[in-house]
């Protein structure tokens, strides 16, 4: 696909996230989706570790399939300010995605 539009814009990050099925929906992501990266406590963390609400909106920007890994990378368009952040969650591997409503 063509496009004139740059991405990231200005004032926006694009971080990638190495996810296994079990952390993102089951349904197939979209470039242009809508999505939620929510702060988890990892596979044994506590819950309680990461506090109320730690999640950021996002858009999926591309969509990586490694099925010899078990994973998928997704890079998704953040603000800048928050994509540091973000990338030390999803580096720690302590994210989830939540796939936002296509309608509207």
């Amino acid at each position: 696909m063509v496009t004139d539009e740059v991405v990231p814009e200005n004032g926006r990050s694009v971080v990638g996230l190495e996810l296994t099925p079990a952390l993102m929906p089951g349904e197939s992501l979209l470039v242009g989706d809508s999505v939620s990266i929510v702060a988890t406590a990892g596979q044994q963390g506590d819950p309680g570790a990461v506090g109320d609400g730690l999640v950021f909106d996002a858009e999926v920007v591309g969509v990586i399939p490694a099925a010899e890994l078990g994973t998928s990378v997704i890079s998704v368009d953040v603000p800048a300010d928050e994509a540091a952040e973000v990338a030390r969650w999803a580096a720690s591997g302590r994210v989830a995605l939540v796939l936002e409503s296509r309608e509207g």
